[in-house]
């Protein structure tokens, strides 16, 4: 007899799904389960009890605390999360952990909305998981973000990036290089 499935746990399967490919196929928006509450249904697929995590805002803390994970300081957090980034909060970004030589895997997640119209780039992706280059329209992160990020990375040191818009997530792992065209 095969268990039935609780509408939560599709949500929570689903999205599981939906961020594993992200993140297996940089540069390709994969679609999550719902549109409204992206955020928390990512938040509470990857976080629970074991695990600490910083968040830009009050709205977005209750999010995050929501799953059972514990509010520490940026340089602390296994998971970083913003409702959208304005430019002048990015330099926070570069406190994030990247892991150490002995613990790369000690590198924080970002979990972002980018759901904002404005700023625009176009960018170009390589690396693991996609063949030659990828080309997509970036709406909502500052340009000030992609340098902060190329910064903090040192294969196989870095930060792993989930960007969120309108029911899709994409995943950008830290060996996914990031051009920025103009």
């Amino acid at each position: 007899m095969t268990p039935i499935q609780t509408v939560s746990e599709r949500i929570s399967r689903e999205t599981f799904l939906a961020l594993m490919w992200a993140l297996s196929y940089p540069g390709r928006w994969q679609t999550l389960p719902v549109s409204e509450g992206a955020l928390e249904v990512v938040a509470a697929a990857l976080m629970d009890s074991e695990v600490s995590f910083h968040a830009g805002d009050a709205a977005t803390v209750q999010i995050a605390a929501a799953t059972g994970a514990r509010l520490r300081s940026i340089d602390a957090a296994d998971f970083v999360l913003f409702d959208g980034l304005q430019p002048d909060r990015v330099r926070e970004i570069a406190a994030m952990r990247v892991g150490d030589l002995e613990y790369p895997d000690g590198g924080a997640t970002l979990i972002m909305l980018c759901e904002a119209e404005e700023p625009s780039a176009t960018l170009r992706l390589s690396g693991p998981g996609i063949n030659d280059v990828i080309e997509l329209q970036m709406n909502g992160v500052p340009h000030e973000f992609w340098d902060t990020r190329a910064s903090m990375i040192r294969f196989p040191l870095g930060i792993d990036v989930f960007l969120i818009r309108r029911g899709q997530v994409l995943g950008l792992p830290r060996t996914t290089k990031v051009e920025v065209c103009m």
